[in-house]
């Protein structure tokens, strides 16, 4: 892959002191003479924000926009000035446009997904980009509004946003008219039971048409803001012998321990928490890490309270938080508390804004974290045959073994072995400058055996973690040597940022990645360099194959992934057939469509005065999580995107087909003696592996019909007893038995039961 810059668009886009936006030097990938990636990003510092646009591939190249909340303690926004800066992503993308492509275009005309983190917008900012955007995600850590028309058009017409991410921490206010009340295609999803009610208020008080979902299932309305709650929290801890009660702030600020001067033992005892709802589950997160390093860099604890059966929770924890700490150097413990995500309402938090609480303090002199076996050295003469020496790391729960095995002469392995399975193994940054860390014993042992010092990132060839977490860019280092790695773990597993990767993949070593976990793997940003085309990931799991997979394509990766030894493609969503059932004027059909998009013509359909869609039923094959059909009315000579399209979901039936059984009174609202069309299609989730449609060519199915009158919708009202054995309808064009009282319509007469 080739990387180079236009000189003329850098001189166009390159860093401009008086902006209010600094451009960094934008990335164009080429692939011969076709864009393979671009990204640009300007950066505001005063008002806090970062905006990325870069492309992502989606059955060709497409743009795709981030804006990130640069400092999480302070606010970030836009301003009126930020759209007219020189350096806005408008004008920056028409003058890239113009010189990579030889005419301007328009963002708005081709940004397809948005991504907003905690960054404040304007109002009708994205109005204009509505018929070409398709995905929007916000996330945001504590309160959000998203502002009056943010994301909506005067008209519904081109209107193309089919998904609304929405996970808002803190409260969400929506303004007025924030998405296209009309846009039937829209689904709104989130995580949140609070953020859930505000779009259901929002829906209903706008009649809006959008779906609405939490946690990927329909969602009504009825969250219970009173539940649950975490009111306070109180714990005990023991520094340098001394016990010490402390009732933690709900407001995450730092604890100072100062007082206690140079940490010797730091112990957490217990902690006791109140709350309020419907509470079934209190633990505690917590990290401990060294002063000026992320928390999230590093894993985290959970401790469990258990009930007190008074709306008390009490852990009893006596844990060592000093345990593999390194000598004179400053940590922070930091915590936070969480409840069970309810029925009746969100996950609580303590600190109720989302925060934690911090403790720092400062160790004295620590003991070694490693505990050293007598090193195993064979020789050959005066050559080694065996080298071999293990550390042991029991406050972490782990063990490191470095030795030799034989493959085309003497080659180096490490071995990360989790010890006990019941608990989690990591490494921590007191690891690394631990003097038996396996980097200083490796300089220690090739001096003494070989006269000289060398470097163990040099010389490990083949690397096996057996459960044990690690750091990120732990072997960014390893990688030009490195050949083979193997990754076990029972569990879950995470792979952080940058564990295998380099800056450039001239020398990168590694050509085999073997990966079995046994629950869910995620993998952080960078973990093996994308542009290494010698590469191979094996696995056994398809759920593994599909995360590689998935992290293969969001970054244009070169590797290749085997599942059970065999090239792994993951299988494509496909529609192979759709049957629906219908009645019209009191007769029922079974009708097989077709799949060419061709006309659907039944004399039945011509005068009709009842007309009713009762189900569709369609067979799939491949990754299908969802199938629907989209569907709307129309007279003839009118285009259909003039009206509103409407969408049926289907259920799975376990067998590989979908059937959606709610009756559509399709003559609903329509003319007398008009002639109109039924158009229909049917389309599977947009999965990360394709939405599959049916027609497979795009097209649609149309079934023209022709009403009668439909003044009074059928014959003149009649009382009495329905003789009559054809099928029996109430108003709403719902099928009902014999047993049903009031007004029903049979063959086309209406009758008083």
């Amino acid at each position: 892959m080739k990387r180079f810059i236009l000189p003329l668009l850098w001189l166009l886009l390159g860093h401009v002191s008086f902006a209010g936006i600094v451009l960094d030097e934008p990335v164009i990938q080429m692939n011969g003479s076709e864009p393979q990636y671009l990204k640009f990003v300007g950066t505001n510092s005063e008002n806090n924000y970062r905006f990325t646009l870069d492309t992502y591939q989606d059955d060709g190249l497409k743009f795709r926009l981030t804006l990130d909340r640069i400092n999480e303690k302070s606010p970030a926004y836009f301003t009126l000035d930020d759209l007219n800066d020189e350096n806005y992503w408008e004008p920056m993308f028409r003058q890239y446009t113009k010189q990579l492509a030889g005419e301007e275009m328009l963002a708005q005309n081709n940004i397809k997904q948005i991504y907003v983190n905690g960054v404040a917008l304007l109002d009708n900012q994205f109005a204009g980009y509505c018929d070409a955007l398709k995905y929007v995600e916000i996330n945001a850590s504590g309160n959000y509004e998203i502002p009056d028309g943010c994301f909506a058009k005067g008209t519904a017409k081109n209107y193309s946003i089919k998904q609304i991410i929405c996970n808002v921490e803190g409260t969400l206010t929506l303004g007025n008219n924030v998405v296209d009340a009309n846009a039937g295609g829209l689904t709104v999803s989130t995580s949140k039971a609070a953020v859930a009610q505000v779009w259901y208020d929002y829906k209903t008080s706008n009649n809006a048409a959008f779906a609405l979902l939490l946690n990927n299932e329909a969602y009504e309305g009825g969250y219970d803001a009173n539940a649950p709650a975490i009111t306070g929290v109180n714990a005990t801890y023991t520094i340098n012998e001394t016990a010490s009660n402390i009732s933690i702030p709900n407001m995450g600020i730092s604890v100072s321990t100062t007082q206690y001067g140079t940490a010797s033992s730091f112990v957490l005892n217990s902690f006791t928490a109140t709350t309020t709802g419907n509470v079934t589950e209190v633990f505690m997160d917590y990290a401990v890490y060294p002063e000026g390093h992320g928390g999230e860099q590093h894993s985290w604890t959970q401790i469990h309270a258990t009930a007190n059966g008074d709306g008390t929770w009490t852990a009893n924890s006596n844990v060592n938080l000093m345990a593999g700490l390194a000598s004179n150097t400053t940590y922070v413990f930091e915590c936070a508390f969480n409840t069970n995500p309810s029925d009746k309402g969100d996950r609580a938090h303590y600190p109720t804004d989302g925060s934690h609480i911090r403790i720092t303090f400062t160790t004295g002199e620590m003991p070694s974290n490693f505990v050293m076996d007598e090193p195993v050295i064979e020789m050959n003469g005066s050559d080694p045959s065996y080298i071999k020496f293990v550390g042991t790391n029991a406050a972490n729960n782990y063990r490191y073994t470095l030795d030799t095995y034989q493959d085309d002469g003497i080659k180096f392995r490490l071995t990360l072995d989790r010890i006990d399975p019941t608990k989690p193994a990591a490494v921590t940054l007191a690891d690394i400058v631990d003097e038996n860390y396996w980097e200083p014993l490796f300089s220690r042992y090739t001096l003494a055996l070989a006269g000289f010092e060398m470097l163990a990132r040099n010389n490990i060839k083949k690397l096996i973690v057996n459960d044990v977490a690690l750091l990120p860019n732990q072997f960014v280092d390893y990688c030009d040597a490195m050949k083979e790695v193997s990754i076990n773990a029972e569990g879950d597993y995470n792979i952080p940022n940058g564990l295998f990767a380099q800056i450039d993949a001239e020398n990168y070593g590694i050509k085999k990645l073997v990966c079995f976990v046994g629950g869910d793997l995620t993998l952080g940003d960078g973990v093996v360099e994308p542009t290494a085309g010698g590469l191979t990931v094996y696995t056994y799991l398809e759920d593994i194959a599909r995360t590689w997979y998935d992290y293969k394509k969001n970054n244009s990766a070169a590797f290749v992934i085997y599942l059970n030894d065999e090239p792994y493609v993951p299988s494509d969503p496909a529609i192979v057939s759709v049957s629906t059932v219908y009645t019209v004027n009191g007769t029922t059909k079974t009708q097989a469509i077709p799949n060419a998009g061709e006309e659907v013509n039944d004399d039945a359909f011509n005068g009709i005065t009842s007309f009713v869609l009762n189900s569709f039923t369609a067979a799939t094959t491949g990754d299908v999580t969802e199938v629907f059909m989209d569907y709307d009315i129309f007279e003839d000579g009118l285009d259909g995107r003039q009206n509103q399209w409407k969408q049926m979901y289907a259920t799975a039936n376990g067998d590989g087909t979908w059937t959606a059984s709610t009756p559509i009174n399709v003559l609903a609202g329509l003319d007398s003696n008009t002639t109109y069309s039924l158009v229909i299609s049917f389309n599977t989730n947009p999965g990360d592996y394709g939405r599959a449609h049916f027609p497979t060519n795009g097209s649609h199915i149309r079934i023209h019909f022709t009403t009668g009158d439909l003044t009074t919708g059928i014959d003149a009202m009649q009382t009495g007893f329905v003789t009559d054995k054809s099928e029996i309808y109430d108003l709403q064009g719902r099928r009902v038995n014999t047993n049903y009282k009031g007004i029903v319509i049979q063959g086309g007469k209406k009758f008083l039961k």
